[in-house]
């Protein structure tokens, strides 16, 4: 759409095309989920998990990406983690096996 309104070398168009892809292969999933917040420590393990494979497609990106990743995980423990079946059972309308009746 705007392609032409930039100047890019060949590395930097190369380098974008590769950003693109870890987004659309991985990223993207990550990012449509995003609003679901009680639910944000179980998908971060996902993608935390997701990242290795991507080593086969691109290893620089991904070891960057799963670097980064990392350095975000400060907030992530066993006790937020626990939290997520409460938020599925939330998505789907119902209530949770765990609460008392």
């Amino acid at each position: 759409m705007f392609w032409r309104q930039f100047k890019l070398t060949a590395r930097e168009e190369n380098e974008l095309r590769q950003i693109a892809v870890l987004i659309f292969r991985l990223y993207a999933k990550s990012w449509t989920l995003a609003p679901e917040a009680a639910a944000a420590p179980q998908h971060d393990l996902h993608l935390l998990k997701d990242l290795p494979t991507y080593m086969d497609v691109n290893r620089d990106v991904a070891k960057a990406a799963l670097t980064k990743l990392q350095t975000h995980l400060w907030y992530l423990s066993e006790e937020l983690v626990a939290l997520d079946p409460w938020s599925r059972w939330r998505r789907r309308g119902k209530s949770s096996p765990f609460t008392p009746k």
